[in-house]
This record gives structure tokens, C-alpha cells and sequence, in this order.
């Protein structure tokens, strides 16, 4: 590598940097990352030494509490690319230590392996195309409109006379409600969608009924407000609720309809001003 160390750290620390290479989603002032569309992770400025050392926290928004946070390690070393002068340039070693899950790991892995490719074109000087570009789903989730669900819907609920039906009826008045404030995804296998508002996934259903509510993606833009739209939900549902951990689930036949559309209504809109 012949770039020099200020142009690497500068590839490493800058949010407008990293989108060229490491995710089309980086937020520093908010500490988020999104690589692929179903995901967002937390990066966090752990050490940072200028054209030495870079090092990040990083953990999946949707990991468990008791899963450990894993560490990124940028170290730039000179080999005579900074007094300009023919040499054998610079290395970039780089680490991601501290998974306990090897499915995420390898995952990440992968997607390492075509980051810091592009990241190599781009310090070289040469064209460089974002990896994530052409494609199509980023993840397991592709972006569907509303309409395209309403067969999956059909399917949900009990098998019992009129169960399924009702749920149905239900769950797409939850569904029409929010459409207008967000964004649908839908898994590739077509067991489950997920509803997004800002790139934030709200809630997500599957074809057993259940709803997940992704408490730990919306806790940045909603701040101590969470703590609120929790209780409420647990009063007017009466239900247990954990804002601590990562999801909540609940039942589509066990909610009222009525009551959970104006707390996704009301919940959507902070959301939205965090763009």
C-alpha cells in the first residue's frame, strides 16, 4: 500500500470515508452503522492515535445483553510511505476480536473480505465500487410494498373457524396504518416482514402471529423517551415489558388493535425526526 498514514486514518475515522468502503449507513455522531439493510450495529470510538491506531467497539443492535461487545483494531504502520520517498510503503493490519458467535462472526468475516478490498483500490488510487452495490437484498430482507404482503398476512393467525381471518383483518389494519411512515421488508424465505421507519426496524411478524419489537434499535432516537413508550405499552396491553432487552414479543391475537395503532403511530414520530 503506497498511501501515506494520514490519507489511511482519514479512511478509518471519517463518516464521509467509510461510506465510500465499510457500509452505505455511517453515523458517528450516533455511534451506528448499517452494512446490509437488515442490520445496524453500534460503533463506538474506543482509541484513537493519529496515523497509528484506530480501534472501535462493535456489536449487533439486535444482539442479546449477555452477548460481549467485539473489538475492531486498525494499526497503520509506516514503512517510508509518509517522508515520500520510494519505499516499501504502509501496512494495514486489521483485527475483529471477541466473538462468542461464530454464525456473526463468519458473517462479518465475509463481509471484511469485500470491504477492505475496495478499501486497498481506493488508498491505490484506482476505481473503486462500493461492495454492497448491485446486490439487490443486503442480508436476508428485500424491500416490498405493502401490497405484496397481503398474501403473507392471509396465512396468519389460528387454523380454528374464523381465527385466521380475524388475525388476518387485524394485522393488516396494524400494517395500512403505519405504511405511509416507513418501509417493508420481507424475508427471503416469506416467513417473516419487518416494518422500518429511518432505516430503524419498529417491529417485525411471522407467520405464527408473533410480533418483535426492536427495542434496542429505536433506544437511540428515542432516548429516555423509551422508558414512556414502554410502560405505556405494558398498561395498555397488559403485558410484562423489558426495555433492556434487545426484542420484545408479543401475539397479534392477544393485543388490542385499536390501542396498538396509536402507540406505533405516536412512537413513529420521534422516529422520524431523528433523520
Amino acid at each position: 500500500m503506497t498511501a501515506t498514514p494520514a490519507q489511511v486514518f482519514r479512511a478509518l475515522t471519517s463518516q464521509n470515508e467509510l461510506r465510500k468502503w465499510f457500509a452505505p449507513r455511517v453515523i458517528m455522531s450516533r455511534n451506528l452503522v448499517s452494512q446490509e439493510q437488515d442490520r445496524s450495529s453500534e460503533m463506538r470510538l474506543m482509541q484513537s492515535d493519529k496515523y497509528s491506531l484506530v480501534r472501535y467497539s462493535w456489536r449487533e443492535q439486535d444482539w442479546d445483553p449477555e452477548i460481549e461487545t467485539t473489538t475492531i483494531t486498525y494499526r497503520i504502520r509506516d514503512l517510508g510511505a509518509s517522508r515520500s520517498r520510494t519505499g516499501e510503503g504502509l501496512l494495514l493490519e486489521v483485527s475483529h476480536d471477541g466473538w462468542t458467535d461464530s454464525v456473526a462472526r463468519d458473517r462479518q468475516a465475509a463481509i471484511w473480505k469485500k470491504a477492505l478490498n475496495v478499501l486497498d483500490k481506493l488508498l491505490a488510487g484506482k476505481p473503486a465500487k462500493a461492495w454492497w452495490e448491485n446486490q439487490g437484498a443486503r442480508g436476508s430482507f428485500q424491500q416490498v410494498r405493502l401490497a405484496a404482503l397481503k398474501p403473507l398476512v392471509e396465512q396468519i393467525g389460528p387454523e380454528k373457524k374464523g381465527g385466521r381471518k380475524t388475525t388476518a383483518r387485524a394485522l393488516w389494519k396494524i400494517c395500512s396504518s403505519v405504511d405511509a411512515d416507513g418501509n417493508w421488508y420481507l424475508k427471503d424465505d416469506e416467513q417473516e416482514f419487518e416494518f422500518r421507519c429511518q432505516a430503524v426496524r419498529v417491529f417485525g411478524l411471522d407467520l405464527s402471529g408473533k410480533i418483535t419489537i426492536y427495542w434496542s434499535e429505536m433506544s437511540k432516537a428515542l432516548g429516555p423517551n423509551l422508558e414512556d413508550f414502554a410502560h405505556r405499552l405494558a398498561v395498555e396491553q397488559d403485558m410484562d415489558v423489558e426495555v433492556k432487552k434487545a426484542r420484545e414479543t408479543i401475539m397479534v391475537q392477544s393485543i388490542s388493535v385499536e390501542l396498538f395503532i396509536r402507540w406505533c403511530q405516536d412512537i413513529l414520530q420521534p422516529l422520524q425526526g431523528s433523520a
